[in-house]
This record gives structure tokens, sequence and C-alpha cells, in this order.
């Protein structure tokens, strides 16, 4: 046994090891129905405007869209309860209108496909989410944390998401002023700053109701409904402002102030801001101006969910597999013909597509169709796949033939080095001297890096890693190595 296969096996046993410690990571059939459809993800063009995708949100009814009777979900009474403008619960149910879905947070959940619609799944804590994309930036969110013992989570969900499809177009019975307007909108006007708008609805995980929530050194705004403020927090100051009582309910550093706008069914209609002391009285009157005002008329999207298969990015290939802050582009490699490490580098310094075409049938061969190749800045040519959980990256990097941690191994009959990679990643980076180099700095050699790591919406760590495939390492690499030289 070569000391590569040696360091692939104690790689695998240690993998082994640590998944067998991993108990408490639930099952893939965990998250519902193990039918589910493949998910085949297509380009959505044109884009979307987002204010017409807000204006058909804030036509929804969301108690209309929860009838756990019709979905078959036991134990459930029919009516739901509104905290706030665009969210309703039922029990241990719930849907939200306009939870923000950022590129980043797409990146990291799992897809499948419900009722012929991709959906992407959380998981907090406790219990399972569906987020249902319906513009770039926007989602409708279904939550169940629903006993176990009757019915797991994500199979509630299974059965309500395509129950609450069905229900889109439910007239939406006359409601109060804050129903017809989005916290962010309406912030983004008070504070007359622009570029408010975008950071605040990434930061804002509660839906078009909340804007900036949780941030203590910034704006926010929230709008709910429960007890008026004046009668709640008697014992802090208060005064008069827009016709309204308002509350001064917190300092931390910045004031927090509440007000009343009126009954709303069972409850008021409240309005939370959050601002800097010397301007908080300003923009609560701003606000309270921009909730007198008629809605704006911006006609809404329709229908509002995307046709299937698509989840509302541009067509990207590859590029959706890999983190949206690393700068990629997809690539379509003609295969690498001429078996020549110097022409290799000469190619590969003016377009480091060649790399893709001379991999990419080693790693079809070793690793399947599911990888595709890109072109990242820092990496040169990667293979990424849908799951995350392999990529392999090949570059042509200048540098001197390397000492520790590398160790010396034969790859493909030629000299070659060998590493493990860094803590909380499995897998192995390889070099091979393409060209020898007659002084500092002048070697090219040839760099395969393959990680093994959790699939979308796994834990962090090397014990949630599925290892299958972790032995195909040395024939990939020597594979690839083969196709570089004569």
């Amino acid at each position: 046994m070569t000391r590569t296969h040696r360091l692939a096996a104690v790689v695998l046993a240690a993998v082994v090891l640590l998944g067998a410690c991993g108990g408490d990571e639930e099952p893939a059939q965990a998250l519902g129905d193990a039918a589910h459809p493949p998910v085949v993800v297509a380009a959505s063009t044109p884009v979307r405007d987002t204010a017409a995708v807000i204006s058909a949100l804030k036509r929804l009814d969301p108690c209309a869209l929860l009838d756990p009777i019709a979905a078959g979900i036991p134990g459930r009474p029919g009516e739901g309860t509104r905290p706030a403008p665009h969210n309703c619960e039922i029990g241990d149910l719930g849907v939200t209108l306009g939870t923000p879905l950022s590129r980043m947070s797409r990146y990291g959940m799992p897809r499948r496909t419900v009722a012929g619609n991709v959906v992407y799944v959380d998981r907090p804590s406790t219990g399972c989410a569906y987020l249902l994309p319906v513009g770039p930036v926007h989602a409708i969110r279904f939550e169940a944390d629903t006993d176990r013992d009757v019915i797991e989570p994500c199979a509630a969900l299974d059965r309500l998401v395509p129950v609450a499809l069905s229900k889109l177009g439910t007239p939406v019975p006359p409601g109060d002023r804050l129903s017809t307007v989005d916290a962010c909108s309406v912030l983004t006007a008070a504070l007359r700053d622009p570029g408010l708008g975008r950071s605040a609805v990434e930061e804002s995980r509660k839906g078009l109701h909340s804007c900036g929530e949780g941030n203590i050194y910034g704006n926010s705004l929230k709008l709910a409904y429960g007890k008026d403020p004046a009668r709640v927090h008697t014992d802090r100051p208060s005064r008069q402002v827009g016709g309204r009582t308002l509350v001064e309910i917190g300092r931390d550093p910045m004031c927090t102030v509440a007000w009343s706008e009126g009954p709303a069914a069972t409850a008021f209609a409240t309005v939370e801001l959050h601002a800097s002391c010397d301007r908080v009285d300003t923009v609560a009157a701003e606000v309270m101006r921009l909730l007198d005002a008629p809605p704006p008329d911006v006609p809404p999207i329709q229908p509002l969910p995307y046709p299937p298969g698509q989840t509302g990015l541009p067509g990207e290939g590859g590029c959706a597999d890999v983190r949206p802050d690393r700068p990629c582009q997809p690539v379509s490699p003609e295969p690498y013909a001429p078996h020549d490490p110097v022409a290799l580098v000469n190619a590969a310094a003016g377009d480091s597509g060649v790399l893709c075409g001379l991999a990419a049938e080693a790693v079809r061969a070793h690793l399947g169709p599911e990888l595709r190749p890109v072109l990242t800045d820092a990496d040169g040519c990667v293979f990424v796949e849908p799951s995350l959980r392999r990529e392999v990256t090949v570059r042509v990097e200048a540098g001197e033939l390397p000492g520790m941690p590398w160790q010396a191994v034969t790859i493909a009959g030629r000299p070659g080095y060998l590493r493990g990679a860094g803590d909380g990643e499995l897998g192995t980076d390889r070099l091979v001297a393409l060209v020898e180099g007659g002084g500092e700095g002048t070697a090219r050699l040839l760099k395969i890096g393959i990680r093994i790591r959790p699939e979308r919406g796994a834990g962090p760590g090397p014990g949630n890693v599925n290892t299958a495939g972790v032995e195909k390492q040395d024939a990939l690499a020597a594979d690839i190595v083969a196709r570089a030289f004569p």
C-alpha cells in the first residue's frame, strides 16, 4: 500500500468514527416524504420587480393559506390568529408573507419540490420551515413544529403547502391600514434614505411587517397586533406626536417608541420604531403620515408562484452552487487535447477554462455527472454540485517544490506531493510539477484539491459528512495528472 493509499485509509477511518459519534443528527427521511421529485432548477427570466412582488404579497390573507383541516393534519382548529399583519398562526403551524430570502440564505438551504414548486428547507432548532420563493429576495414562509408522534413537521408541510398554493387567489377581506403596507418601504421613506431598503430587508427575518428588527444599532420598524402600548407601558414616558400617544419603551442605546394606530379586529394595530433618540419623534411623525396616506397602487405580480423549477434567480449554471461572495462564472470547456505540460501552463495562464477541459472527463468518470465546472478568481477551475458535498479544484500555481506538511508520493507514475485538508474539512491536495523551474518561484505546479463537506442543510463538521466516494481521490487525481503529460 502506498503512502497515498495509507493516508486515504486513515482519512476514511476517521470520518467513519466521527460519523458514528454524530448520533444526534436526524436521518435524511426526517425532512418529510422521501418520494419528493428531484429538484431541477431552471433560470428565472426576466427578474421580477420587487415592488410588484410586495404588492402581490400585501393582497394575500395569510390566514386563508393555513387550512390544516383541508390538508389532513390532525388535531388542529380551523381558525387562525394574526400576531402581525402579514403573519398567521394556528397552534404549531404558521405562515409569514414576505420573509427575506437572500442569495446567501439560499446557498446553505436544501431544496425540494412540493406540488411542482421549488421550496427551500430551513430546519430551526425544532420543527421545519419551507420557504416558497416569490421574488429575488422574498418568500412565503410556512412553519410547523408538530408533535413527531402524530406527524413529522416537514411531513405536515408536505400536506399544508399544496393546499395553500390552491388558495392564493382567495379574496382578501377588508383590513386595517397596517395590512396594506410593508415595513421596509415605510421606514425607507420616513428616513428619506433610499439606500436603507435592501440592507434592512436582508437583516429582517420577520416578513413584510418587520424591517431591521434585532439590530440595536440601526433603525427598525415593526407592525403588529396587540395591546395599546399606552395602556401597557403606563410607567414609561409618553408624549403626543401626530395625534397619537407615543410611548418610549427603551434606550439600548437608541430609542424605541411605540404607539397605536387604532383598533384592528380583536386587538390594536401597533407600531414600534427604533431610531436615534435625537430624531425618533421626527421619524415617528413621518411614519404616521405615510400610514395615513393612500397606499401606492403598484400592479401585482400574477401569478405569484414561479413556474415549475424556477426560484427567482437568473441562470447561473454551476455558479448557483458556489458561495455568493465568491466571484464565479460558468464555463463550458472543450476537452484538452495536447498532452504537453508546457503547453498546458501557457494555455492556463490565459484561460483557466483549459484546466476544466483537462479534468472534466476524469471528474465525470470517477465522481459522476452531478459536478459542473465553473471558474473562480481564487481557485481557477472548480467542479461543484448542487448538494455542495464534493468539490474538485484544478489550478496551476507558480512556486517551489514543497516541504512539510506535504508528503512525497507517486501520482500517475510521476513524483508528486500530498497533504490532508485543513481543520473542519475532509479531503486532500496533490501537487505535480509541470515545469521544474530553474530558480526561486519559477516552477509551475499542477494542484488538484478534493474536498468532501456536509451537504446543504446539514450541520458543520466532519461528523455530518457523507463519506461515499472518499476512496476515489487517488484514482481521480492520477487520471487528471496522466492527461497533462505525454
